[in-house]
Formats: C-alpha cells, sequence, structure tokens
C-alpha cells in the first residue's frame, strides 16, 4: 500500500509573517516614492531659484554697466570743466601780466616824458654857454656833468637817443623842419638837429626835429626817402612819424 504524503496548511503564524513582510516592503515603496516626489519638488524649488537669481543678477550687472557709463562721463564732464577752468585761469593771468606791463611802460613813459623838457634846458643852455673863460668853462662842465648823469639815469629805464649825427633822414624816427641846400652832404643828410628825439623800450616817445640836406649833385641812394622829406617840410606842419607816442 502506497503512502501519500499530505502537505500541511501553514500555520497562523507563517501567515501573519507573510503578510507583515508584504506591508512592510509596501510602506517602504511608498516611502521611496514620497522621497523620490520631493527631492523632485525640491529640484524645481532650485530650479527656479535659479532661474531667478540669474535674472536679477542679469539687472543688476545692467545697472552696475550704466552706474559705471554714468561715472564715466560724468567724469569726462568734470576733466572738460577743469580744462576749461584751467585754459580760462591761464587767459586770466596773461592778460593780468600783459596790462601791468602795459601800465607800468605807460607810467615809466609818463615820468620820462615829463623830463624831456629839462632834457630840451640842457640841450639850450648847452648852445648858449660861452665857454671861453674858465669861469664858464666850470660852470658849463658843472651843468654837462648832471646832464650826462640824468641822462644815464634814463637810460637803464630803456630810454635811448634818437641817432641824427652823420644818417640819412629818417620818416620814422625824426621830423624835418627845413631843407637845406648844401654841396657838402648827401643829398637827404640830417644837416643840423634842433631837437633831440628819444624812444623807450622801442616806441618813439617824440622825433628828433632836424633840417635835410638837398644836394642835387649828390644824390643819396634811396629817391623815396628824399621825397618824404620833402613832403614832410612843404606842407601847412611837419609830418609825424607813423610811429610817434605822444601824446600818452
Amino acid at each position: 500500500e502506497t503512502e501519500v504524503e499530505v502537505e500541511e496548511a501553514p500555520s497562523d503564524a507563517e501567515v501573519g509573517a507573510e503578510e507583515a513582510a508584504d506591508a512592510a516592503a509596501a510602506e517602504e515603496e511608498e516611502t521611496l516614492e514620497a522621497k523620490l516626489r520631493a527631492l523632485l519638488d525640491a529640484e524645481a524649488v532650485d530650479a527656479d531659484a535659479i532661474v531667478e537669481l540669474a535674472t536679477s543678477a542679469a539687472a543688476g550687472a545692467e545697472e552696475a554697466l550704466a552706474a559705471a557709463e554714468k561715472a564715466t562721463a560724468d567724469k569726462d564732464d568734470m576733466n572738460n570743466q577743469y580744462l576749461r577752468l584751467q585754459a580760462d585761469f591761464d587767459n586770466f593771468r596773461k592778460r593780468t601780466a600783459r596790462d601791468k606791463e602795459m601800465i607800468a611802460t605807460k607810467a615809466k613813459g609818463d615820468i620820462i616824458d615829463g623830463l624831456l623838457p629839462t632834457i630840451d634846458t640842457f640841450e639850450q643852455a648847452k648852445g648858449m654857454v660861452n665857454t671861453e673863460s674858465e669861469e664858464a668853462a666850470k660852470v658849463n662842465d658843472s651843468y654837462q656833468s648832471v646832464y650826462k648823469g640824468l641822462l644815464a639815469s634814463m637810460e637803464k629805464f630803456g630810454l635811448e637817443v634818437v641817432k641824427t649825427d652823420g644818417v640819412q633822414f629818417d620818416p620814422e624816427t625824426m621830423e624835418a623842419i627845413m631843407r637845406q641846400p648844401t654841396d657838402e652832404m648827401e643829398d637827404n643828410a640830417v644837416f643840423q638837429e634842433f631837437r633831440k628825439g628819444f624812444s623807450l623800450d622801442g616806441t618813439l616817445l617824440r622825433p628828433a626835429m632836424v633840417a635835410v640836406a638837398v644836394n642835387e649833385a649828390a644824390p643819396a641812394a634811396g629817391e623815396g626817402a628824399a621825397a618824404e622829406a620833402e613832403i614832410a617840410v612843404e606842407g601847412p606842419t611837419a609830418a609825424r612819424p607813423s610811429n610817434y607816442r605822444r601824446p600818452l
């Protein structure tokens, strides 16, 4: 007789253990799903934050660029203002120096111009003093010493005597008051000086008054100058030089 093995039914304990294992697996699956969902949500939040941060950074960069451009423009404007102020100051300094020099030159010219009659007096006295006697010679020497000292002092301030001895007539520095026929001098040469002329720092204070030699046999090298001299003495009054300074 053959024996038949009969499978025993699981006990209640085994059934309970299996159910517990299934429940634990299901719970773990739900937990993993929840964590995965949470992780995805977190990544989504981070992505939004990154986009927002990038947008904010771009806006900040634009503001920074605009601020930098404004600062550069302000710097250029301030630099231009500084250059204009510097140019204005340089012009003011030059103008002040020029005005100061003009005032000083005019003041010096006024003073020296006022002393010219004194020089004329010395010149007249020199021509009038009779030096034949010893006493008169001493007086003349004293006057001439004072006169030379006065001229030397004025020359230190830029005064120059217009040269007339042995030169041709110069309408720019001389005033012809008469013509003198002669065969001993070249035509248009200065024949005689009646009053000294002076210049101050290159500017004519007054022309020298002279007589001009007329010698048709010995004409001067430049006929134009002789013609100017002739015109100067034939008019109602002697012609003034073009660079004549007086009156101040």
